[in-house]
């Protein structure tokens, strides 16, 4: 069953207002534990305040695996209250324990408190192929996930672990309403998919409007691609400005005619291919914002400077994603968003691309624009709760591990409390500590280290103390 309504905004509110039976345990506690933080701190440094702090208000996690109890998810019944979205931010992309938790985090929410959605850091277009499998389509689960998931994110076993589960959750006829799955990113391994996908409907619905279409961008089509860290493949690079132009005018006009013909082409077809098809021309003209931030000319030795304006174009778009994901869920949907943490803080991050990186760039301190958790912040205020995804010891690399987070970082502080997983409520955290914790800090985990206030950018911590291989080591 699918659910369609028009989007409510609600009225901004503080960002950081306790929900429900979170502010209710900090009005009974807060005095005599922030009475107790502040007369520490006086004697004791604030790592070691923290620590105190922590080791009493955190939330411990028996397991992550596919046969971990929803029971240890309890807690966040309290710390998420109404919310009607939650975004989770792994800590590295590639880590088994961020996928697991993701998972058991997604049935918690499903069958504990009325979540109706997913939606993943993964191509949008791609991820209607999926959306189609949970909702019964295809039996071919491989190709399912070969194709539907992008960044590679397709080798991970935990993303077939998901879909099987949202499938059977689906076909269980004691469950009223079906939960469906998305992406949220522009198609990021074959942008022009989504011009084509929307070309393709109107082939079928408005053939003579599609034929004028086709004559205007299908020689620009395969043009459509840009390598950020290598030379090749960069056509679109390469395109003049007029012809830049030309392409951008057609996408207009495309998004155009679903516009006003909008009642004669879902006569045609139904509101579902309809609503899917525009979306995909929407995400055309996303992909096109995205490109025309890259000078015509550019080469990756001109620098990332000079393509800063596609990291900004790029979140906005998953950002305004992510609420036509939530429009379609209707009045009662609540939607789990899964991406990279930089992408869910809602505080202005900064990257640190060191020495002899990767990806062959030049050493440098890079700010990044407002990303996507800045802009659902502003959407949806207290209707929004955020999950950062720490950790200590990253060894999802195989044969490749990276030390050990150091011993004075705030992920090294938190290993010491020696338990593996667990969750951390800060907007708990007494006035003093709730201060240390908006102080910028580098934290642990990816190549090009990111910099953010924690307790600005997330209200909740899941700490993984160790991240293992989320695929089999060959």
């Amino acid at each position: 069953m699918r659910i369609t309504s028009r989007l409510i905004q609600p009225a901004r509110q503080p960002a950081r207002q306790l929900p429900g039976m979170a502010l209710v345990a900090l009005l009974l506690a807060g005095f005599a534990c922030g009475s107790l933080a502040q007369a520490a701190s006086k004697d004791e440094p604030m790592d070691q305040v923290f620590l105190a702090w922590a080791r009493q208000n955190l939330q411990p996690i028996t397991s992550v695996g596919p046969d971990a109890s929803l029971s240890d998810l309890e807690p966040l019944r309290g710390m998420i209250g109404g919310a009607q979205v939650v975004s989770f931010g792994e800590g590295l992309h590639g880590g088994a324990e961020p996928l697991e938790f993701r998972n058991l985090l997604f049935r918690f929410l499903v069958e504990k408190m009325g979540f109706t959605a997913m939606g993943i850091e993964s191509g949008i277009i791609e991820g209607f192929g999926v959306n189609e499998y949970v909702l019964g389509g295809s039996d071919d689960l491989a190709s399912t996930v070969a194709q539907g998931f992008t960044f590679g994110f397709n080798r991970y076993p935990q993303e077939a672990t998901l879909v099987e589960w949202m499938r059977g959750y689906n076909s269980d006829a004691e469950h009223a309403r079906d939960i469906q799955f998305y992406g949220f990113d522009v198609p990021p391994d074959d942008p022009k998919i989504a011009l084509e996908g929307a070309l393709k409907y109107l082939d079928g619905v408005d053939p003579a409007a599609a034929t004028e279409l086709h004559s205007r961008v299908d020689a620009m089509l395969p043009m459509l691609n840009l390598n950020r860290f290598k030379d090749e493949p960069n056509q679109y690079a390469q395109l003049t400005q007029a012809q830049r132009d030309q392409l951008t005018a057609a996408i207009v006009d495309l998004i155009t005619l679903f516009k006003i013909h909008q009642a004669s082409y879902t006569a045609a077809t139904s509101i579902l291919d309809y609503d899917f098809a525009f979306q995909s021309a929407v995400v055309a003209l996303q992909v096109d914002e995205y490109l025309r931030q890259v000078p015509v000319g550019w080469t990756p030795q001109a620098g990332m400077e000079a393509i800063k304006g596609t990291i900004t174009v790029s979140d906005r778009s998953k950002a305004d994603n992510a609420y036509w994901m939530k429009e379609q869920q209707g009045p009662g949907g609540k939607l789990l968003l899964f991406a990279h943490r930089d992408h869910i803080a809602t505080a202005l991050t900064s990257i640190r691309i060191p020495e002899g990186n990767p990806f062959g760039l030049p050493p440098a301190v890079m700010p990044l624009p407002p990303m996507m958790g800045t802009f659902l912040q502003s959407r949806y205020g207290t209707n929004l709760v955020t999950i950062g995804n720490l950790l200590a010891e990253d060894n999802s690399k195989c044969q490749q591990n990276r030390a050990p987070a150091p011993g004075s970082s705030l992920e090294g502080l938190l290993a010491t409390l020696d338990t593996p997983f667990f969750l951390l409520d800060l907007r708990t955290a007494p006035p003093d500590l709730a201060d240390w914790l908006q102080q910028p800090r580098e934290l642990y985990g990816i190549d090009l280290p990111d910099t953010l206030s924690v307790g600005q950018a997330f209200d909740i911590i899941f700490f993984s103390r160790r991240v293992m291989p989320a695929a089999q080591c060959r």
